[in-house]
């Protein structure tokens, strides 16, 4: 598991000084399930879903419920909550997450459940098209509908009077992993140029991992969706954590030039090339 200080400077406002893994299965943590209907209630809407998006919110509990357990795998071990606790009278801070392909909500609970143990809320979703099961090499391009989902979802839970009034509106963040890194680096106001991730594919081929992905997937690289770098900011969203985000070598200078919220990256083991 990472450390959770390699966060730290990304939420000065929770506090995340612990790193022992074994105490998430006796701490007091909520998770309120969602179920967000895309393209109802954000511009940029996310209308590449055909269903609701599965979402849940992690919070610090008011009051104890049953307890369940979510993101059983692999690779991580589960983790408990209280389904559908009150939320404590109080507004703390909003972070968002954006999970990286093949991933899901529930993937991502053993770090929602640690930030929310530090105090914060922790608002988990699905990415249709790049989520487990469903992971597509052409949907995997289409940032701009992944980053819609983070709207959207931010959007459904500030329209709730009961989540919204317990939620510091001024303090909203993105947090993602891999696919969802560059995700968040578009919320924050970052572009991607087509033309050099293409020239970045040609050099490195079936070498770079992403790009054989997207091979395998059929994607044309001389013609990439707008979806890939299309505006996609939210400045709702105060401040940016991204870890080992993808796409990097497509971004576009004058965009990051420009990017207002602090952004903090965080890097796993070695790069490529």
């Amino acid at each position: 598991m990472p450390r959770m200080d390699a966060f730290a400077a990304g939420f000065p406002n929770v506090s995340l000084t612990t790193q022992v893994h074994a105490q998430v299965m006796a701490r007091s943590l909520g998770r309120n399930e969602i179920a967000i209907w895309p393209g109802k209630a954000h511009d940029t809407n996310a209308a590449h879903g055909s269903g609701p998006i599965a979402a849940g919110l992690w919070s610090p509990i008011g009051r104890k419920t049953y307890v369940a357990e979510i993101g059983t795998s692999l690779v991580f071990e589960a983790t408990q909550a209280y389904i559908g606790a009150a939320l404590p009278d109080e507004k703390p801070p909003l972070i968002v997450i954006s999970h990286g392909s093949g991933s899901s909500n529930d993937g991502t609970a053993w770090l929602a459940a640690d930030l929310a143990e530090r105090g914060a809320h922790v608002l988990v979703m699905n990415h249709p098209g790049t989520t487990t099961g469903d992971s597509s090499p052409r949907k995997t391009v289409r940032l701009s509908e992944r980053a819609a989902d983070l709207s959207v979802a931010l959007d459904h839970v500030l329209a709730d009077p009961y989540f919204a009034s317990r939620i510091d509106t001024d303090q909203i963040a993105a947090l993602g992993f891999s696919l969802g890194g560059s995700t968040v680096l578009g919320i924050a106001g970052i572009r991607l140029d087509p033309a050099a991730y293409r020239d970045y594919c040609e050099e490195f081929g079936e070498a770079a991992q992403d790009c054989l992905f997207l091979m395998r997937g059929g994607v044309d690289f001389d013609s990439l969706p707008t979806a890939f770098s299309s505006d996609m900011s939210d400045p709702r969203f105060t401040r940016i954590v991204t870890v080992d985000p993808g796409y990097t070598y497509a971004v576009v200078a004058d965009s990051a030039a420009q990017v207002d919220a602090p952004v903090q990256l965080v890097t796993l083991g070695d790069g490529f090339p």
